[in-house]
């Protein structure tokens, strides 16, 4: 199986569809690299979202137990709640040592 930075381009798949868009993409990575295409395209925030749903799912399961969109929302607000206390006990608190 090929992985992502071998990927290469096809000359079948033409046109505007999604075949196209990825042509482009992989056009502007090797006319730019890696990762400068990736901050001009909004790569790196939307990773960041996908693995803050992944987390949530894992922790949490993969759906809401309420009934009601009201209880739904608190119950979600309740888990994002609870993922933002277990990064901050994760997270390590750092200063600035003055020598």
């Amino acid at each position: 199986m090929r992985g992502r930075k071998t990927s290469q381009t096809s000359q079948s798949f033409a046109g505007n569809g999604p075949w196209a868009r990825r042509e482009a993409a992989l056009q502007r990575i090797r006319k730019v690299g890696r990762r400068e295409w990736q901050k001009e395209s909004g790569y790196r925030q939307q990773a960041r979202v996908e693995n803050g749903f992944f987390r949530y799912k894992l922790v949490l399961g993969g759906g809401l137990k309420a009934r009601n969109s009201n209880a739904q929302a608190r119950e979600a607000m309740i888990g994002c709640d609870i993922l933002n206390r277990m990064a901050k006990l994760g997270r390590p608190e750092s200063y600035v040592v003055v020598s």
